[in-house]
């Protein structure tokens, strides 16, 4: 595995990781609703577009 690809795998996974937690929480406060829902799905769009953007970015870079 490229550096890159571990370095973004390491992101990614540490944002899903955030999120699940972030759901948890809510969980267990009861306080879950479809605010909550939007809210994690807006966190893991913007841990995918900021990691598509790393790539792109290291990947111009490199030409």
């Amino acid at each position: 595995m490229s550096n890159l690809h571990a370095q973004l795998y390491a992101y990614l996974v540490g944002q899903v990781d955030d999120t699940l937690q972030y759901l948890s929480q809510v969980l267990t406060e009861r306080t879950f609703d479809f605010a909550h829902v939007d809210h994690a799905a807006e966190m893991l769009r913007n841990a995918l577009l900021t990691a598509e953007d790393r790539y792109v970015e290291a990947g111009e870079k490199t030409k």
